[in-house]
């Protein structure tokens, strides 16, 4: 009994770990969003489910100038998505780990987010999304908020055959 009980642990613990809610594109090595601002985002159609994963690869740190030039390299602790806005009505956004924002991307590390769910309305959704980014100065924590604004889905009306 004792290993039936020590293997369903186990097996719960490893089905936990490793439970996901995206995978990140691993084909992204270089730090930034994907898709681009150029690509956007994929085209929605009312009724129909609707998956969108963005890779986010957030650099290990980052150069500042601190009180004249040449930068100092300073490392980066995290950065936080705190609010996204704009989604077509329908989609949730979820990200690799987390299910409600905010979510968090370790400095030095590939994370996503799962744009997910069947739309209910046509028309262009421009998404909104603000955050803050932490990197470490001489053992202080350091904060940047940052907005993107770049990105949209557009959505199409329903298609059926008459």
């Amino acid at each position: 009994m004792k290993k039936i009980l020590l293997s369903f642990i186990a097996l719960t613990a490893f089905v936990a770990v490793n439970a996901q809610n995206c995978t990140p594109d691993m084909m992204y090595t270089d730090s930034g969003v994907y898709p681009d601002s150029a690509t956007n985002l994929a085209v929605a159609t009312v009724g129909v489910p609707y998956s969108e994963t963005i890779t986010a690869v957030t650099p290990a740190d980052t150069c500042i100038v601190i009180l004249f030039p040449p930068c100092t390299t300073v490392p980066i602790d995290s950065i936080m998505v705190e609010t996204v806005t704009g989604l077509p009505p329908g989609l949730t956004i979820v990200s690799m780990n987390e299910n409600t924002l905010p979510f968090k991307f370790l400095g030095g590390t590939s994370s996503c987010m799962l744009i997910s769910g069947t739309p209910t309305q046509a028309g262009v959704f421009p998404i909104q999304v603000h955050g803050t980014s932490y990197a470490t100065v001489f053992t202080l924590t350091q904060t940047q908020d940052f907005d993107v604004n770049y990105y949209s889905i557009t959505g199409l009306p329903a298609t059926g055959v008459n």
